[in-house]
């Protein structure tokens, strides 16, 4: 309670911090250290969400099809 402006005004930060972690993770495809529990040993939902980080710090995010084209690269959609 109380910190939603103290979170929002280190949205950049938290974001380069989780994409640096990911980034930083020597695991291949996810774990639980990076981005969680990955059930698919073959998945793509570290690219996946690094992708997204990446996309939320630029700000372009582009048109919804891409946005679409994204998810569904990692089999998200």
């Amino acid at each position: 309670i109380g910190m939603s402006e103290e979170l929002f005004d280190s949205h950049t930060a938290l974001l380069n911090q989780a994409l640096s972690l990911i980034n930083s993770c020597s695991c291949p495809n996810g774990c639980p250290s990076c981005i969680g529990p990955v059930n698919d040993p073959e998945s793509t939902a570290k690219q996946a969400a690094s992708d997204i980080l990446a996309l939320m710090l630029t700000g372009d995010t582009g048109s919804s099809s891409f946005q679409l084209e994204i998810l569904g690269d990692h089999g998200l959609r």
